[in-house]
């Protein structure tokens, strides 16, 4: 998703790889979207200002383009009164007869919890393993280590501090290991099986990699034949995915250090927040509003189900 901030640096650096001050280099941009969906995080919808003194200097990039709308909507097309009361419904404009996704981070772990508590499986606990690189006191090298605990998934490039695995729930991706092969983030699938290894410091067993069945055939179809030979020598589904641990640096204030995290890329996805689920397509989707939603959030939500049948609203 991409707001009005990011828009310009793309701006500015195709002027700086192509060398002229015309606008993105004078390469031809085509940009596509959904108006009614939400703006995205920390950032301005790309055709709106960042602030007052731009609508005085600027020519907005936003004016150069050419608006095609597309008026034929593909997921609810099996649907057509659904896709109308969508349409309705982000332009507040409800009739009569128009009339799991959370809205939290906390309901979502909350729910995410219960689930993986309720299944009978295979279970294992994976912990992120944070180490410091650079030099200093080290008092210093701790204290910056055990801020780094108490941060946000969303702080430290979707890396958890702890993962649990449970087989036979859904995870979804939260890092973009691997965009050709379909590996990025928002990327969902059932857990099948958890491989296991030992620490060389401590001995101790842990997971050193998982196996996922995405929903998308096409998902992780590189990965897969990076390991046909152990899937076959092990007899493993073909269809599964592995997934192994990825290392990536967190931002601290730290000038002396620089921590890095190794963690698999993965949360819980028996649920979802509705910024998480937009682009998603659902056969079956549960919205609660028990805490209440925005008009474009209820629009993102009601959305991503096909059909009418497939929504259910709670709260």
């Amino acid at each position: 998703m991409v707001g009005f901030t990011t828009f310009q640096h793309v701006d500015a650096r195709l002027q700086q790889i192509m060398r002229t001050k015309k606008p993105f280099g004078r390469i031809s941009v085509i940009v596509l979207g959904d108006f009614n969906q939400l703006r995205p995080v920390g950032d301005k919808y790309i055709f709106q200002f960042n602030n007052s003194y731009n609508a005085l200097v600027d020519n907005p990039l936003w004016s150069l383009f050419e608006l095609f709308e597309l008026t034929e909507i593909m997921r609810q097309k099996d649907d057509k009164s659904f896709a109308i009361a969508l349409s309705n419904i982000a332009k507040g404009t409800m009739t009569l007869e128009d009339i799991n996704l959370l809205k939290s981070n906390a309901e979502v772990d909350a729910y995410n919890t219960k689930v993986l508590a309720s299944l009978n499986t295979e279970g294992a606990t994976a912990n992120a393993y944070d180490f410091c690189v650079g030099d200093g006191l080290a008092s210093i090298k701790e204290k910056v280590l055990s801020n780094v605990k108490n941060l946000k998934t969303t702080e430290t490039y979707g890396l958890p501090l702890k993962i649990d695995l449970k087989v036979g729930a859904k995870y979804m991706m939260t890092v973009n290991s691997d965009t050709e092969d379909g590996l990025v983030n928002g990327a969902c699938g059932k857990l099948v099986m958890i491989d296991y290894g030992k620490l060389q410091k401590t001995n101790e067993t842990v997971p050193c990699r998982i196996w996922i069945k995405f929903n998308e055939e096409k998902t992780g179809r590189k990965a897969r034949a990076n390991f046909h030979n152990v899937m076959r020598n092990r007899n493993i589904d073909t269809s599964l995915t592995p997934i192994e641990p990825i290392i990536r640096q967190i931002n601290t204030k730290s000038t002396n250090f620089k921590v890095e995290r190794k963690q698999f890329p993965i949360v819980p996805c028996e649920a979802m927040t509705i910024y998480k689920s937009q682009g998603g397509t659902y056969e079956k989707v549960v919205v609660n509003l028990k805490k209440g939603t925005t008009r474009s959030e209820l629009y993102v939500a009601c959305s991503r189900s096909t059909k009418a049948s497939g929504l259910y609203l709670i709260g």
